[in-house]
């Protein structure tokens, strides 16, 4: 086999559908809770995210009527079910994995990460109800734990494969043996795909990262240094393993994916006089003042309706409408997320323009 590649960095042999769907920006993320059974020294989960909480991508939620707005806000065609451990609250996974292919049908994808070991019976409501892919993080349980809920998964007709961080500071909990090794004798055994992510800094991670005397790369990269090496070390020995293989480098999140959610929310969510950048975000213009003033000389030049918006403050409108009226108000050029809560980016005042004598 050979590597395929792409610009920031990641290799594979073969990408499993949640992969495929995560490089396209169609793949919801769906924190179904911060409760965990482990506390790995590299874990990215935010203090304020270690509760019984969900999100939907950067959205709270509570319900899955919730959940099924932020996919369409998205254009979602799957989604990943990730925490905290998810098969702690298994009841609230299958509520929400059945309320997703009821209403996006069957072809929606459904991948789960977990660190637990599932019997069969727990694999097969989680079946039924409608997951297509599980990816294990063997750190928790023994390794033989894993392999039969891995066959037993795989005999149900979903995709199964391993998901770990490359670092050789990765043990088995139960075993103490270096966690790596025994990835590749599972993958080996089971004919199971294999995702490994560049190890990164994090707010929630770094005095442990610091603690074990790891380095990001440099002062702008959040990568640790030496993981990349160890990930294409252990591909390397992969490379004609019938179940594939894929190295996810850190730069892969925003570089790609998340640009790639940006722009698909941004064509669902741009209202007539929103401009998409070629980030995904939109750009607009602020006019600060009286609403009701903003809004008559507007009306009055035959702006139509649907080309501004009364906001608290003033007026959202096109960008060179707000630069017109600049002379007259104070005006600015704003950018922000087409993401839930609307993140403003950047925002800069618009000058009037200098008219000739």
């Amino acid at each position: 086999m050979h590597f395929f590649s792409d610009e920031v960095g990641s290799l594979w042999t073969y990408l499993p559908m949640g992969c495929r769907l995560c490089m396209k920006g169609a793949k919801l993320v769906l924190f179904i809770t911060g409760k965990c059974v482990s506390s790995c020294f590299y874990c990215p989960v935010s203090e304020d995210r270690k509760e019984d909480v969900i999100y939907a991508n950067e959205r709270p939620i509570l319900t899955t009527d919730e959940a099924i707005l932020e996919a369409e806000r998205q254009n979602a065609l799957g989604v990943g079910i990730t925490g905290g451990e998810p098969l702690l609250v298994p009841d609230r996974v299958m509520e929400f994995m059945r309320a997703f292919k009821k209403r996006f049908g069957s072809d929606f994808h459904i991948h789960l990460y977990t660190v637990l070991t599932p019997d069969i019976s727990m694999l097969s409501k989680l079946a039924e109800a409608g997951l297509d892919e599980i990816r294990f993080h063997p750190i928790h349980a023994p390794i033989p734990a894993y392999r039969r809920a891995m066959q037993d998964a795989a005999s149900l007709g979903m995709e199964v494969g391993i998901e770990v961080p490359a670092h050789n500071y990765l043990k088995n909990d139960s075993s103490g043996d270096l966690l790596l090794e025994r990835v590749a004798g599972l993958v080996r055994e089971t004919g199971c795909f294999l995702n490994i992510n560049e190890l990164e800094f994090s707010d929630s991670c770094a005095s442990n990262m610091r603690e074990l005397g790891l380095k990001p790369v440099s002062d702008e990269v959040s990568a640790v240094a030496g993981s990349r090496e160890v990930a294409l070390d252990l591909l390397t020995s992969l490379k004609d393993h019938p179940g594939g293989v894929h190295f996810c480098p850190s730069s892969f999140k925003d570089a790609v994916q998340f640009r790639e959610r940006l722009r698909r929310s941004a064509d669902v969510v741009a209202r007539a006089f929103d401009v998409v950048s070629e980030d995904g975000t939109l750009l607009f213009g602020f006019i600060e003042g009286d609403i009701g003033d903003i809004s008559h000389t507007l009306l009055d030049a035959g702006v139509p309706e649907e080309m501004f918006e009364l906001v608290d403050g003033g007026v959202e409108t096109l960008w060179t409408l707000a630069e017109e009226l600049s002379d007259s108000y104070q005006a600015w050029l704003v950018e922000r997320y087409p993401t839930w809560g609307g993140m403003i980016v950047e925002k800069s005042p618009i000058h009037p323009v200098k008219k000739d004598l």
